[in-house]
């Protein structure tokens, strides 16, 4: 987890962003996702936090998290480590997915309530 962690003081840093759409004539646009968001991916891959579930149907529950974020506050490791999945699966599907997360601030609050997780089992 701390691995994981580690990308919360980036992500809240002023002036991040997650990355830049770019947009060719003649090409659908895509998202060019900064160094430190493909790095934060790779690491919740290597960390186990990307799990294999049927994420799909479980659509419904991640959006009632982004529509009230004090849900958060009492996520398990496990509902997090799910919303992890979702969104960073569904960014295949849906392009943008990912920055709009950032943007919106929800990842920076999904870390942050790991962060309290981490804090709360160290002692």
């Amino acid at each position: 987890m701390d691995k994981v962690l580690k990308f919360l003081p980036i992500f809240e840093k002023q002036g991040f962003s997650a990355g830049e759409v770019v947009a060719n004539k003649g090409e659908f646009p895509y998202i060019n996702y900064s160094p430190e968001v493909l790095e934060f991916i790779r690491t919740l891959y290597e960390s186990g936090l990307i799990r294999p579930f049927d994420w799909g149907s479980w659509q419904n529950e991640a959006t009632r998290y982004f529509n009230d974020p004090s849900q958060l506050d009492s996520a398990d490791l496990e509902t997090l480590s799910k919303i992890l999945t979702l969104h960073v699966r569904k960014e295949r599907f849906c392009e943008g997915h990912l920055k709009h997360m950032f943007e919106s601030g929800h990842l920076v609050e999904i870390l942050k309530r790991l962060q309290t997780i981490r804090e709360e089992g160290s002692h």
